[in-house]
This record gives C-alpha cells, sequence and structure tokens, in this order.
C-alpha cells in the first residue's frame, strides 16, 4: 500500500486519540470559536492570526508572539493575492476582488491577475 492510503487510513484513528487526549476540539467547539472572530471584530484585529495558545485546543490568542511572519502584512498581502489569482484561474465565479483589509486600508489595490 502507498504511504497516502495508509495515512488515510490512520487518519480518523488518530484524530479520535487526539480528542481523548485534549489535543483537538469537537465540530460545535471549532465553529463557535470560528463564528467568535468572525462576530467580534473589536477583539480580535484583521490581518492577525489566532490560535490557541497553548495546545490545540486551549484560550485562543495571537499567534504573532510565536511565529513573527504571521504579522506580515506584505506577506500576507502576497498571499491574498496568490489565492484570488488561483481561484479566478479556476472558475470559482468570485465576485470582482478588492484586496483585503489591509491593502484597502494602506490604499495598495490588489495585483492586477492575468487571466
Amino acid at each position: 500500500a502507498d504511504s497516502n492510503s495508509m495515512v488515510a487510513a490512520m487518519l480518523p484513528c488518530m484524530l479520535g486519540c487526539a480528542g481523548l487526549w485534549g489535543g483537538s476540539h469537537d465540530l460545535e467547539t471549532g465553529a463557535n470559536r470560528y463564528t467568535m472572530l468572525a462576530n467580534h471584530p473589536e477583539r480580535y484585529e484583521s490581518g492577525h492570526f489566532y490560535g490557541s495558545l497553548k495546545g490545540a485546543s486551549g484560550p485562543m490568542g495571537d499567534q504573532a508572539g510565536w511565529w513573527p511572519s504571521m504579522n506580515d502584512l506584505p506577506l500576507q498581502d502576497l498571499v491574498y493575492d496568490t489565492l484570488t489569482s488561483a481561484l479566478k484561474r479556476a472558475g470559482s465565479g468570485a465576485a470582482a476582488d478588492s484586496g483585503t483589509p489591509q491593502q484597502q486600508q494602506r490604499g495598495i489595490a490588489p495585483q492586477q491577475q492575468q487571466q
């Protein structure tokens, strides 16, 4: 068997074990964390990456303290432009691109991508 099929077969077991050991959270907790980020912009600033401060399921905080690149706005702009370009080429039918909130705030237009 190739390694991909082995990993695919083991993944459900590994995720189940992680949940038993407190290494991950359930779907409802994950959804609540996502909506908390989306619904409280006064508490969670756009352009930051928020995740568990310790472990995989603890209290959330800004990850820039762990990984300074998470606070690299030009890198975020590049990733945004790359993903937007890839989705356009894939024919996602996405609406006109107005850039990231950070690009808009700084008056930077998203890169013009070739179709």
